[in-house]
């Protein structure tokens, strides 16, 4: 969200989603002046293609990071 809202610049963003080991990807989006998820979800994925992230990173950093510390 603060890459969307321009709170981030795209190489903060870029360099976040790549290699900082424990991130998490969401959103805090739901506000009737935002996009609601099924577009954010549709951008996300253009964008995880733009910076060519492996299928393994997108899922780690959507849902593995999370259920990681959840467990903890």
């Amino acid at each position: 969200m603060t890459y969307l809202l321009g709170y981030q610049a795209w190489e903060d963003f870029l360099m976040v989603l790549k290699s900082v080991p424990r991130v998490l990807y969401s959103s805090d989006l739901g506000q009737p002046t935002q996009p609601d998820i099924e577009q954010w979800l549709g951008q996300s994925e253009k964008w995880f293609e733009l910076m060519n992230l492996s299928s393994n990173r997108i899922d780690f950093v959507r849902r593995e990071c999370c259920y990681q510390m959840l467990k903890e």
